[in-house]
């Protein structure tokens, strides 16, 4: 009987052929045929198929492109009885339907290059062996859900065209997701990993909700997105974000304020700590989370310094929502203007590529500039040009439900009933990154941190914190509220809380020299004809410096009203100075 083609050289042409025509992304086609090469190589021989072909045909059941969709019955079937029956089950580039597999494997299983055309079915499954699918193409729903892994599993370069499900799995050796592509929700949650790497891989939308990692994790370059979440899970030991995309507010899921990566209740063992190195925190949450167990490098909050959970809380309390839609309607229109050639924003570009990874905004340019292109090249354009067409008409569409009041209401229905969105916690987030970075004498970061606290604590002021009040007490609390919103208000204004030395001594500046003026001023208005010569304006200049710094007193209203003056911008000076030499001490 003539055996299966899927054999030594002929492997390699079948898998690229088959990673040509399925994989439009030309980036992760190079990839994957890198990949290719790596896979093959470890494997050796054992990569050939020893079945029989299906008559007439060239290859197996299972490595026949199509048999599985009319015989879908016996491939499942025969699949499962090899599974049962090999030692060491070798299944390199199957195609197959709709699986389940047993409650226990006991041997090691391969199962790189497969694809996996339905369902995967594993929940509860023990894997007693090796567990490889590295390269693996999953396009229906995937569950292994309380499986265990008891050796080291593989999923390295594979992707997951719909759900995949790993809730409460148990990796209890190193397990592999390098280059992992999930395209739509996978979830973790509850898992619990001896040592993990995540490097490079793809979150459309993630939770690793009460996920324990026991030893260290890598999410190294990996890309959040979307909606992912940290919450509750544990890091035992280091767990490392460098350079990782953390971008949920992706193109037109900025309009969504649940769009972030949320880090709340995370804790830490012994020798637990999380590291992110050269990441975008414009949209995390770290809502009671210890933050001296971080370590923030090359970290872009954004030009501001204000963390989300900031701009969450006064979202949920109605306030600065328009200020949202409308940055959110700027990102958009910007988007529109690249798709439509209006300009250039590399920033946009990528985030096309990265939300929309088979439109290459790079491969469209270099088309229309080609003089002369052939019938691929014009096949290729039409296609990018329509997909480009499909992003503009979606991105059109919101823009279009920003008009709609009843649905830009909606927009922020999910920060209305977060729980944790209270003053309280999220003044709490800033007094621990203001921590963290003094710690790290990082002065500068941290004040910015802490002048964003203090405007926050200006905006809300006392009437939020305490119950609304009516008659006389209700009066005294506005009265007061006022009062000291004006004082914060007055002490930005002089200081940045502190913050600035230079704005009091630019204060200073301006005081002493309109009162140097005002002096000669006053004197002219009473009699025109008088010109003050420069030894007279001189000596009022040095009048006002003694006054305004209380070494000189007359009765005076200008000299009352500069003393006066002088009084909140000199105590802001020593504060400010102050604040920025104990930190100097502090370490």
């Amino acid at each position: 009987m003539v055996k299966c083609a899927y054999r030594g050289k002929k492997i390699r042409k079948t898998e690229e052929k088959w990673i040509d025509e399925n994989i439009k992304d030309e980036e992760e086609r190079m990839r994957r045929k890198i990949f290719l090469d790596i896979i093959l190589s470890g494997l050796g021989e054992d990569a050939d198929c020893k079945l029989d072909v299906i008559p007439g045909k060239e290859f197996c059941i299972f490595h026949d492109l199509d048999y599985w969709r009319e015989h879908s019955d016996e491939v499942q079937n025969e699949f499962q009885k090899r599974l049962k029956e090999s030692k060491e089950g070798f299944f390199i580039g199957f195609h197959l339907p709709n699986i389940e597999l047993p409650k226990v494997v006991e041997n090691n299983l391969h199962m790189q290059l497969a694809k996996f055309h339905g369902t995967l079915e594993a929940y509860n499954t023990e894997f007693k062996g090796l567990a490889q699918f590295s390269g693996a193409m999953f396009f229906g729903r995937v569950v292994f859900d309380r499986a265990k892994f008891k050796e080291s599993a593989s999923f390295g370069l594979a992707r997951f065209e719909g759900s995949a499900e790993f809730t409460s799995t148990e990796f209890d050796g190193r397990a592999t997701f390098f280059e992992t592509a999930f395209e739509k929700s996978a979830s973790f949650s509850r898992a619990t990993f001896k040592e993990v790497s995540f490097v490079r891989a793809k979150f459309k939308e993630a939770s690793f909700a009460e996920a324990i990692f026991k030893g260290s994790v890598s999410f190294a370059e990996a890309k959040f997105l979307g909606r992912t979440s940290f919450n509750d899970s544990v890091f035992s030991r280091l767990a490392s974000f460098k350079d990782s995309v953390i971008l949920p507010d992706l193109l037109e899921g900025c309009l969504d304020p649940s769009n972030y990566v949320s880090f709340r209740r995370v804790s830490f063992g012994k020798s637990g700590k999380a590291i992110f190195d050269g990441c975008r925190m414009r949209r995390a949450s770290f809502i009671h989370t210890d933050m001296g167990r971080f370590i923030f490098r090359n970290v872009d909050w954004g030009e501001d310094f204000r963390i989300f959970d900031d701009k969450l809380f006064l979202l949920k309390i109605g306030k600065e929502r328009e200020s949202f839609l409308r940055e959110c309607k700027e990102k958009l229109e910007r988007i529109l203007d690249v798709l439509d050639g209006k300009k250039e924003d590399k920033g946009v570009d990528r985030e096309i590529e990265l939300g929309e990874p088979e439109i290459m905004l790079t491969e469209l340019k270099e088309l229309k500039k080609k003089k002369e292109m052939s019938v691929e090249d014009k096949s290729r354009l039409e296609e990018l040009e329509e997909k480009m067409k499909k992003l503009r008409s979606r991105i059109e569409r919101k823009l279009d439900e920003l008009r709609d009041g009843e649905k830009r209401n909606k927009i922020f229905k999910g920060v209305k009933v977060d729980d944790d969105l209270t003053l309280d916690n999220v003044l709490a987030v800033y007094r621990g990154l203001r921590d963290n970075y003094d710690y790290h004498l990082k002065y500068e970061e941290s004040g910015k941190f802490f002048i964003n606290e203090m405007r926050l604590r200006r905006i809300i002021g006392r009437r939020h914190i305490v119950e609304k009040l009516y008659g006389l007490r209700g009066l005294k609390m506005k009265l007061s509220d006022i009062i000291e919103k004006a004082v914060m208000w007055a002490y930005e204004m002089l200081a940045l809380y502190g913050e600035s030395y230079t704005r009091p001594i630019l204060w200073a500046i301006i005081l002493i020299v309109l009162s140097s003026l005002i002096r000669p001023a006053w004197l002219w208005m009473q009699n025109p004809s008088w010109m003050p010569e420069v030894d007279f304006i001189l000596k009022q200049v040095k009048t006002s410096i003694l006054v305004f710094f209380q070494l000189q007193w007359d009765t005076k209203t200008l000299t009352i009203v500069e003393r006066l003056l002088s009084i909140p911008i000199l105590g802001t000076l020593i504060l400010a100075l102050r604040r920025k030499l104990e930190r100097r001490m502090r370490h």
